[in-house]
């Protein structure tokens, strides 16, 4: 048994409630970030038993038949137990489930693996194997294969083959998992997971008999510092309508429910793959993807731009980060003295103030088969930002992801340096923006800065250095110097 901080395990949303009440752990073999999290654990009364041996405690003779046997005896009605074993002892776990009566027909494998900072839990079923493998990501002939797998009914072969793979058990006539999704109850979900420092997040998508698409998307806040999902709610109510007339697909609120006292968005799922899928497939599709998104940024810059007449003091919060991370850089002070010098040159001048979406990366934009365009996750959105932000980070981003997020200064660089690889297509993109909202060319160069800044200071005071240390290296690569 192990007693936990207060962030809730992502294990917890496969319960009917999407939580638990209680918890225990037995064995040695669970990863830290699955580890169910609450007040502690209460022997007998626990509604999430966890059972994940190492290869050693597998090995003890009885060990397994012991602890599996114990296991059903404690797991009560609406109860879920989460078995999590090694290879090479998997069927033997299995069969010992079932031989207590307990219904363990659901596999769910952890991909890449249940350690990853990012990972994906995902039933082994055809619908949400081939979602999770063939839309979310690149279509790699590994990935076909498992599908392939799976479609040949071989779900036993890839419980055994892939790193992480766990057996969910219920007692017959139980509430299925992921109940607290809505009625009808789905029939499953692909789970996104991310540790982000002291951030725990998950977005599953629900499906329904029916449709091999997912048809709800929910974003759980697991942890104690959580994001305000009805502030984001809030944000695609105020954003959206213009953001769907410009020609993109945006979710739908359909809910806003509390789970352990955390509010979850429940949204409608937009059909399309993301770009950074597309892009690791086939990174000539580049400037095509771009001029599609700037075609839609275009419009809706035009149907919510909002001239306004900014002080010096507004200019300068939006590049404060500077002189947080002056020491950093080469010529830090004469960087800062630069910056500031050119935000008194624009204050008191009119700048077209934009709604922006402030986080348009690869994995946000989707692009569907019949041409269709979506843009996903607004929790960041804002009514009134500088221009050509979103512009900047989204073609930065799907360069990146063309080189597997390696090197984001090389990104940069392949789109905004003259030398660059994307440069021309780019450059021809940011002047169908400048040009239709009247960007001057201090202007840009001023909101290109402020670009990276924005993101440096959100993660700076978040003790996350390496999630601003790669916007660091952008700058450093630009002093001031990119083109407009």
């Amino acid at each position: 048994m192990r007693d936990s901080p207060r962030a809730q395990s992502p294990l917890e949303l496969l319960l009917p409630e999407g939580y638990a009440r209680h918890f225990e752990v037995t064995g040695s073999g669970c990863p830290d970030r699955l580890l169910p999290r609450g007040e502690g654990a209460l022997p007998g009364r626990s509604d999430l038993l966890v059972l994940a041996p190492s290869p050693y405690e597998c090995a003890r003779p009885g060990w397994l038949r012991t602890a599996i046997r114990g296991l059903a005896g404690r797991l009560p009605a609406g109860g879920l137990a989460y078995v999590l074993a090694p290879r090479g002892w998997r069927w033997r776990a299995l069969s010992l489930l079932r031989g207590t009566g307990l219904d363990a027909g659901l596999f769910v494998a952890h991909l890449p693996n249940s350690y990853a900072p990012r990972q994906r839990m995902v039933p082994l079923r055809l619908p949400e194997l081939r979602y999770a493998l063939l839309e979310l990501g690149p279509r790699r002939p590994s990935r076909r294969l498992l599908v392939l797998a799976l479609r040949a009914r071989l779900d036993w072969l890839l419980a055994e083959a892939l790193p992480s793979v766990a057996f969910v058990a219920r007692w017959p006539d139980s509430p299925a998992p992921f109940a607290w999704l809505g009625e009808p109850t789905p029939v499953g979900a692909v789970a996104d997971l991310e540790w982000d420092g002291r951030d725990v997040a998950a977005v599953v998508h629900g499906f329904w008999s029916g449709p091999d698409q997912p048809s709800l998307v929910a974003k759980v806040p697991l942890s104690a510092p959580v994001r305000d999902r009805a502030q984001e709610a809030e944000r695609l109510s105020e954003l959206g309508p213009a953001a769907r007339e410009a020609g993109a697909a945006v979710p739908e609120t359909v809910a806003i429910r509390t789970l352990q006292g955390k509010a979850v968005l429940m949204e409608t799922a937009l059909p399309g793959r993301p770009a950074a899928g597309l892009l690791r497939e086939q990174s000539r599709r580049l400037p095509q993807l771009i001029q599609a998104a700037v075609r839609w940024l275009q419009r809706w810059n035009e149907l919510t731009v909002q001239p306004a007449v900014v002080g010096e003091a507004w200019l300068q919060e939006r590049i404060a980060a500077a002189r947080l991370i002056r020491a950093e850089l080469g010529d830090g002070e004469q960087y800062c003295r630069r910056l500031e010098s050119l935000a008194r040159e624009l204050a008191g001048g009119r700048i077209p103030l934009v709604a922006a979406h402030q986080d348009l990366s690869a994995s946000n934009l989707l692009f569907a088969r019949n041409g269709g365009f979506g843009v996903v996750d607004w929790e960041m959105a804002s009514g009134a930002a500088l221009p050509l932000v979103d512009f900047f980070y989204m073609a930065s981003d799907l360069a990146a992801a063309t080189m597997g997020y390696r090197s984001w200064p090389s990104a940069a660089v392949a789109c905004f340096k003259p030398e660059g690889r994307w440069a021309s297509q780019v450059a021809a993109q940011q002047a169908r923006l400048t040009g239709a909202l009247g960007i001057s060319p201090g202007l840009a160069t001023f909101c290109f800065h402020a670009c990276w800044l924005g993101r440096i200071q959100r993660d700076y005071h978040r003790g996350l250095r390496e999630r601003w240390q790669p916007f660091l290296e952008i700058l450093r690569a630009f002093p001031l110097e990119v083109r407009a």
